[in-house]
């Protein structure tokens, strides 16, 4: 990558997006799997799942 300094700069700031997003996500993907909370919790943690990878996808064609 050293040689390919844009492209490096690209995947550097798409991960600055990215990973928090991915954290997020496997926070709610836990919280379901837990089955701790209840049926109204989950529900919001599915729509968290989705929205994160929305942003995940949006990134990936955003910043390449």
């Amino acid at each position: 990558m050293e040689n390919y300094p844009i492209e490096r700069a690209s995947i550097l700031a798409r991960e600055k997006i990215v990973l928090p997003l991915l954290i997020i996500q496997h926070y709610a993907i836990r919280g379901i799997e837990s089955k701790r909370f209840s049926e109204e919790h989950q529900e919001v943690y599915r729509k968290l799942i989705s929205r994160t990878i929305y942003g995940v996808v949006n990134a990936g064609r955003n910043l390449a």
